[in-house]
């Protein structure tokens, strides 16, 4: 019983660190959603090509589009966030200091 407590006690004493950021402050849930999102879309744009998931993200749909408002697309969000076209978040995500250093700046700046 007692190594369960000290694991458990490790485990969280090892989220709170996760959640603190550089200065030591918490970064708040809409700040996370950012972060995550950046990146997970630096992970996809640095597999393989012949990945489905690579394809899905970054194919077009072929057919007509329904009448009404256009759907927002995933990638939409990241270029609200990053005020860059997808072509250019997929560049510099092929190199990780550039990619990171974009994740801070953009999770700095949004969701406060």
């Amino acid at each position: 019983m007692l190594k369960k407590n000290i694991e458990c006690k490790v485990a969280t004493e090892n989220q709170e660190q996760k959640d603190n950021d550089n200065n030591g402050t918490n970064i708040n849930i809409v700040q996370r959603i950012i972060q995550r999102k950046l990146n997970l879309f630096g992970d996809i744009g640095r597999i393989g090509d012949d990945r489905l998931l690579k394809q899905v993200v970054f194919s077009k749909a072929d057919g007509k589009n329904k009448i009404g408002r256009p759907k927002i697309r995933w990638t939409d969000e990241l270029v609200d966030w990053c005020e860059k076209d997808t072509r250019t978040l997929y560049r510099m995500a092929a190199d990780r200091t550039k990619w990171n250093q974009l994740v801070r700046y953009v999770v700095d700046t949004n969701g406060q």
